[in-house]
């Protein structure tokens, strides 16, 4: 191969070289952008501290941020031959209320955290919650439950309004995944669920859900050994388009000053 030659293909293997960087700067840009604030808020997420997570109340609902509450539940060490899935306790689910109900169908337990250290990125609508917690039964009978969900739900106001704007339904928005577990009290499965956090959300509540999907019992515990775990919520914010393509722009840009020696 002549020096010319070989100039000519170092040069197409600089561009190539030089492309392939673009692109793996440019995903790590993107990555670590949407990536954004990626911390944990729920206080308490394994329920290794004590609380009481039964509020009186339809619903029973928390008032300040950072307390579970509730419908009747208890948090519990390894029991039933299920263990938690992180550290040494669980949430377990016990009534759909204050009491076993034969009307009610759901036992739900309650966080709020507030969230307007981001009211900028909420107010541009490039701040997003997600929401996960991982679920576990026992295998029961042909009367056991099998549901499980966990939501999040955005709100304005303050937390002390929590109660009453779940009973009007005047939250702002709402969004949230489910499961149907396996039965196998060894494996736990886990929900998720992604909110686009609405302009004027000042604080965040997430709730996690049990559901008498196939037996409605009237009497108490109405779960056979019904739980919850490691609860995880994250604020992440999400690049805008305009950023993207200016990182994009800049890269290439900074490509084109490279020189090349024939």
């Amino acid at each position: 191969m002549n020096t010319r030659l070989a100039a000519t293909h170092l040069r197409r293997m600089d561009r190539r070289y030089s492309l392939a960087l673009i692109a793996g700067i440019a995903t790590g840009l993107v990555l670590s952008l949407a990536a954004g604030a990626r911390a944990n808020m729920v206080t308490n997420p394994s329920f290794e501290t004590p609380e009481s997570t039964f509020i009186f109340g339809f619903p029973g609902a928390p008032s300040v941020f950072g307390d579970w509450g509730g419908d009747l539940s208890e948090i519990v060490p390894a029991e039933n031959g299920i263990s938690p899935f992180d550290a040494d306790h669980m949430l377990r689910f016990d009534a759909t209320g204050n009491s076993a109900d034969p009307i009610l169908s759901a036992a739900q337990v309650y966080q709020t955290f507030d969230v307007s250290t981001y009211a900028a990125d909420i107010a541009q609508g490039i701040a997003q919650a997600d929401v996960s917690a991982f679920f576990n039964r026992v295998n029961g009978d042909a009367q056991t439950d099998t549901s499980f969900a966990v939501h999040v739900y955005a709100f304005a106001g303050a937390p002390g309004s929590l109660q009453t704007q779940l009973i009007n339904g005047s939250y702002l928005d709402v969004a949230g995944g489910g499961l149907g577990t396996d039965g196998d009290p060894s494996t736990w499965e886990m929900a998720s669920g992604h909110l686009l956090l609405p302009s004027g959300t000042d604080f965040l509540a997430v709730r996690l859900t049990a559901s008498e999907n196939v037996f409605n019992d009237g009497t108490h515990p109405e779960f056979d050994g019904h739980y919850a775990d490691m609860v995880s919520a994250e604020i992440v914010i999400i690049p805008e388009p305009a950023t993207l393509l200016l990182l994009c722009a800049g890269s290439v840009a900074l490509s084109r000053r490279r020189r090349y020696i024939a």
